[in-house]
């Protein structure tokens, strides 16, 4: 096999300004994305919560403070370890439709980046139950 020099000097791996720049930038993403998991997993367990609550047959005069017990219940079983039955009854919020009442979660969820930088995602989801 014959290679010529341009071919050989044109041909570059793994280089200085790789491990320098692109490998820290690459790593500092990875970092960023691996502490806002959790934030992804909480909102696709309460998802997952309030789905099942919709589908779920509650006795009549359902109000907040009832809704609120099974929530934090099924929190705790879950493992959302951020809502505790005072607060969901300060976040959720209740209106009376045709189809049954509405009840809609609103919360922030924040997570600690580093010491002074921390990411909020506004949560808000709403379920009608019968």
């Amino acid at each position: 096999m014959n290679y010529s020099n341009h071919q050989l000097l044109s041909q570059k791996g793994f280089g200085l300004f790789s491990l320098v720049v692109v490998l820290p930038a690459l790593l500092f993403v990875l970092l960023i994305g691996m502490k806002c998991y959790p934030i992804l997993l909480e909102k696709i367990k309460v998802d997952q919560i309030l789905t099942s609550a919709e589908s779920k047959s509650f006795e009549a005069g359902m109000n907040i403070r009832k809704f609120a017990l099974y929530l934090e219940t099924q929190f705790q079983l879950d493992g959302v370890n951020q809502l505790r039955r005072k607060s969901i009854e300060k976040l959720l919020s209740v209106n009376k439709t045709n189809f049954g009442s509405q009840y809609t979660l609103n919360y922030p969820i924040e997570i600690q980046l580093f010491e002074d930088l921390s990411v909020v995602y506004d949560y808000k989801k709403s379920v009608t139950l019968k």
